[in-house]
């Protein structure tokens, strides 16, 4: 089953301002012992890193922002492959919107600030 891809139309480039990665690993698992040392190891084999930004938007780009989320990530609940600043370079990811509220906007003068966090596959 192919995944959904970010809407061509709509700027996937984050403020500079904006970019952070939240969350660089999958948390790992860990063991306490009565005696000694806690036992620390990686959960998964798959791992992902959040990464949180803001991404600046015409009215008309974040309305099909807002339907690609609402309708093709059915109301942000479904992976989806995008374009991805990882720090160096920009790359095509697997990503899924991550939080309990998929995106906020923010209306400023002509632009429309979209905040979303990103749970990106590495």
């Amino acid at each position: 089953m192919s995944l959904p891809t970010w809407p061509a139309g709509v700027p996937h480039q984050p403020l500079r301002s904006s970019w952070r990665i939240s969350r660089p690993f999958n948390p790992a698992v860990r063991t306490e012992f009565e005696a000694g040392n806690d036992r620390v190891r990686p959960v998964g084999t798959v791992q992902y890193r959040q990464i949180a930004q803001s991404i600046r938007m015409t009215d008309t780009e974040f309305a099909s922002f807002d339907a690609f989320v609402s309708d093709d990530l059915e109301k942000g609940s479904k992976r989806f492959r995008m374009t991805v600043w990882l720090g160096g370079s920009f790359e095509e990811k697997t990503v899924q919107l991550a939080g309990e509220n998929p995106f906020e906007a923010q209306q400023r003068n002509r632009a429309v600030i979209v905040s979303l966090t990103l749970k990106v596959q590495l």
